[in-house]
């Protein structure tokens, strides 16, 4: 059988009363002490009897306990959030900066601010410069090698077409009638026999 849950019910005999207070007091605050001693847990408890007695126990100071629960309770009543007047000052002190950065607003700077802000101006200026003349010389080197590609290019072409003509007359030598006519243009030229005897015989008177 499960065992039967005992129903809590008020001390009606006040000495009986007291005397259970103090041993229960008592046990709560040991095992409050157990608690802490076996896990490491910061624990406080107040407790205020009928007379309105006070009555704490804590494992360090009550008014360190108190404090850090009081944290506690705030950060889960009010969870952190960015206060909408301090990015509006934030975002306002950026835009004057920003407008002092180009001469603006500065009337109210004393000698000290107006020397951080020609600092600032001056470091900008040179930045800026230097980036200039970075992207300057990035740009000149990037036209010069595409000069370098067009004449390239260019001279691919060229010898591209150079050995087209080539191509073109070697074909045209090689077709048949072509070739023919070539060979008959180197082949040597000589007389026939029936020919030179005709010629000799006619050279003398008979």
């Amino acid at each position: 059988m499960g065992r039967r849950k005992i129903q809590i019910q008020k001390i009606e005999d006040a000495k009986k009363r007291h005397v259970a207070f103090s041993k229960r007091r008592k046990g709560l605050f040991k095992k409050a002490n157990d608690l802490s001693v076996k896990f490491e847990a910061q624990v406080g408890i107040i407790v205020f009897s009928l007379s309105g007695r006070l009555y704490q126990f804590s494992t360090s100071r009550m008014e360190e306990i108190l404090s850090k629960y009081h944290e506690s309770v705030d950060d889960l009543q009010n969870p952190a959030e960015p206060d909408i007047n301090d990015l509006k000052e934030h975002a306002e002190k950026l835009q004057l900066k920003s407008r002092q950065m180009i001469g603006l607003d500065i009337e109210n700077l004393d000698i000290k601010e107006l020397q951080e802000l020609e600092s600032k101006m001056t470091w900008g200026l040179a930045t800026m410069k230097k980036q200039k003349i970075l992207r300057y010389e990035k740009e000149k080197m990037l036209s010069n090698q595409l000069e370098k590609l067009k004449l390239q290019e260019q001279r691919i072409l060229k010898e591209n077409m150079a050995l087209h003509r080539q191509l073109v007359e070697l074909q045209s030598i090689m077709m048949p009638g072509k070739r023919k006519h070539f060979l008959n243009d180197f082949k040597p030229k000589y007389a026939k026999s029936g020919d030179m005897g005709s010629s000799l015989h006619l050279g003398y008177a008979h």
